[in-house]
């Protein structure tokens, strides 16, 4: 698993409404999309397993974006009850 970088503390989930965000709780699975608090990034869910999701970062336009160094060919996997990112695997 490669570092990530550039992240926030924890990603949030994305509430209903607009603009809306909730803290991810745990004991949930995991949900989607997941957002970054500061810019609004949204990570869009492709699989999970034991607790933890792998996300495909995703631009405003919901374009397949490379920030935290996570690229077309690789997603970002979170701890979901948390919303702490944990590195970037291969998709």
């Amino acid at each position: 698993m490669a570092e990530a970088k550039n992240l926030p503390d924890h990603f949030m989930v994305a509430g209903t409404g607009l603009a809306q965000k909730e803290e991810p709780n745990p004991g949930e699975r995991c949900r989607n999309p997941m957002l970054d608090p500061r810019d609004g990034t949204t990570l869009n869910l492709v699989r999970s397993k034991n607790g933890t999701g792998d996300y495909q970062v995703l631009g405003q336009q919901y374009e397949i974006n490379s920030t935290y160094g996570v690229d077309s060919r690789h997603l970002l996997r979170i701890d979901c009850a948390t919303g702490k990112a944990l590195g970037i695997v291969d998709q």
